[in-house]
């Protein structure tokens, strides 16, 4: 667990210096990098706002070009107003006749097209008509500015010098709603008689603010000197009172059939534009000047975006970062997981990474250790249980000399007495029981209870020729239970036990041997067998319960324990061996009322 925290702390520690290094690189290279990217596009800007000027002066004339023909229509191309213009000046009709014949070429109108940036265009101009005789004719709403602009020095000089040139005023306001409200305007002369007697002046006003958004796309780059230019380059509008402009230059450079045509000039640090309007012969011109800097201005003005920009860019690359890191590391703590199975004494156990990376070929490194370790605990289990195997054969075939040495040495002295058939008898018995034991040697450790049964017969048969005393033997076994499997050999140091310790020395009060009773019971329960061996013999003490049956301490054989109930010994190194802990004995004895030992086993 520690191992693991400490990759994930590096994945932290990784992505924080990443990114605390691209936080001061972005820093420090920041305002490089927006000083190098405006002295590269501060040229393309320029040329955008020239192009845009351009634009701006095509709209303008398309809104020239659909107002002031509508103009004429409602004026001298119209007969109604021509009529009833020529009946006013022959008396026919008063003034209020007049007007009110008139009242369609006064009605305000609306002047719509469509723009290329997706935007439709609508302005609303007014018709103004006035007679020096007659006075002026136009819709209530404009009165004031018609008023200012008749009344102004501008149009009496129009009328001195230009009344037969169409030309545009200067902005002249009126009050609206508490404000100054201005106009521009568009003034021409006609005749509605073939003697030009009947002179009249047609004006179509404006609201300046329906003109500004004509050119939104050249002050939206924070132009602020900008204005009209009339005829003579007589200014109309200026958008800061008292620019001095550059009217020669724009005289000799806006020559004629350069309409919308943008002419430039570089000076003092400043780029002045000019474009044509209007014809040629209306001489209306936009002027716009600017400070080179001023696209720096928006740079700063738009920090925050490049801000929002680098951002962004740290944060995508944050998660990307943090993405990779987390796979790699992922695989690592992956690994040390693996590892901290091993700690805990699994070495069957791999690490599955296929990748040719740094990561990939430790984890095949660990995987070969890892076999290579459980191929060695493996050989190591394999050679362990050989020897234990072997141990376990040595145990069984440590009870064969001491046994085979008394039934020879029985069989000497009935031979010798003549008995002849006794011998055989106890022959026969002795190599029934030496075949059973020729089995461990195919590493047979387990045989059916009948079998055993078989084999215990045979050696009782032997035991009766050694001892004196007469022993018997009961056994209480179902059919069905015939068939277990139990540990071989496991029923005969029982029954020795039961006959040597217990039997052969149980004596009456006249020193007389005691026939000898053996009881083996065999049930089971579950999947636990039960094994129970009673006697009738002098029983056992408490001290030699704890010593040979209940003690917990590894059974050790040594030369006094050859003879001191070597069987059980035996017995229980045996049951240690195929079983470990999963099985148990307990006696139960008295001195004088004979012994019962019971063992229980699972099921093989």
């Amino acid at each position: 667990m520690k191992k693991t925290k400490r990759i994930k702390s590096l994945t932290t520690k990784s992505i924080l210096i990443i990114l605390i290094s691209f936080i001061i690189f972005m820093l420090i290279a920041a305002p490089i990098i927006q000083a190098i990217t405006f002295n590269v596009f501060n040229p393309y800007l320029i040329e955008n706002a020239i192009l845009k000027t351009g634009d701006s002066a095509v709209y303008m004339s398309m809104f020239l070009a659909r107002s002031n023909p509508t103009m004429y229509k409602l004026t001298y191309r119209n007969e109604n107003f021509c009529t009833a213009a020529n009946k006013l000046a022959e008396g026919s009709i008063n003034v209020d006749e007049f007007r009110e014949a008139i009242t369609e070429s006064t009605t305000p109108f609306t002047t719509e097209f469509p723009m290329t940036d997706g935007v439709d265009y609508s302005g609303v101009s007014y018709p103004v008509i006035y007679s020096a005789e007659y006075g002026i004719f136009c819709d209530d709403s404009i009165s004031e500015a018609a008023s200012n602009l008749v009344d102004s020095e501008w149009f009496k000089h129009y009328q001195e010098n230009r009344e037969n040139l169409k030309a545009y005023s200067p902005i002249v306001y009126q009050n609206e709603d508490g404000k100054q409200e201005g106009y521009f305007s568009y003034v021409y002369t006609f005749h509605t008689d073939e003697d030009n007697q009947n002179k009249y002046y047609a004006i179509v006003m404006t609201k300046y603010s329906d003109i500004f958004p004509l050119w939104d796309s050249v002050l939206e780059l924070g132009i602020d000197d900008f204005g009209f230019i009339g005829f003579g380059c007589e200014p109309l509008y200026q958008s800061i009172d008292g620019t001095q402009w550059n009217t020669s230059w724009i005289l000799d450079n806006l020559a004629s059939g350069r309409q919308h045509y943008v002419i430039t000039l570089e000076e003092n640090d400043k780029t002045h534009c000019a474009v044509l309007v209007s014809y040629e012969n209306e001489q209306l011109r936009f002027y716009s000047s600017f400070s080179n800097d001023i696209f720096s201005n928006l740079f700063i003005n738009s920090n925050w975006r490049i801000q929002l920009i680098f951002a962004v860019f740290i944060g995508v690359f944050v998660l990307i970062v943090i993405f990779i890191f987390n796979r790699i590391f992922k695989r690592l703590v992956a690994l040390t997981d693996k590892i901290a199975v091993i700690q805990n004494g699994n070495y069957d156990v791999t690490f599955d990474d296929s990748s040719e990376d740094e990561i990939g070929q430790l984890a095949s490194a660990f995987n070969t250790m890892t076999g290579k370790i459980q191929d060695n605990i493996n050989e190591l289990v394999e050679k362990e249980k050989r020897e234990k195997m072997l141990q376990y054969n040595l145990t069984i075939s440590a009870m064969d000399p001491h046994f085979i040495y008394n039934t020879l040495n029985t069989s000497t002295r009935l031979a010798e007495l003549g008995r002849s058939k006794e011998v055989v008898i106890v022959n026969d018995a002795l190599i029934n029981c030496l075949k059973n034991n020729l089995k461990m040697k195919n590493f047979q450790s387990f045989d059916t209870v009948e079998n055993e049964i078989n084999t215990l017969m045979q050696y009782i048969t032997i035991q009766n020729y050694l001892c004196d005393n007469t022993v018997s033997l009961e056994c209480s076994i179902t059919d069905n239970d015939k068939g277990l499997q139990i540990p071989k050999f496991l029923l005969q140091p029982l029954v020795e036990n039961s006959i040597l310790h217990g039997i052969v020395m149980n004596v009456d009060k006249d020193g007389n041997s005691i026939p000898g009773k053996i009881k083996i019971a065999i049930d089971t329960k579950g999947e636990r067998i039960t094994i129970k061996v009673k006697d009738n013999g002098i029983g056992m003490s408490q001290e030699t319960i704890e010593k040979y049956f209940r003690s917990d301490e590894s059974v050790i054989l040594n030369e006094t324990a050859h003879f001191e109930h070597i069987g059980v010994l035996n017995l229980r190194n045996r049951l240690s061996y195929l079983y470990s802990n999963n099985y148990s004995i307990s006696v139960n004895s008295q001195s004088g009322k004979g012994t019962e030992i019971i063992i229980d086993i699972p099921k093989s």
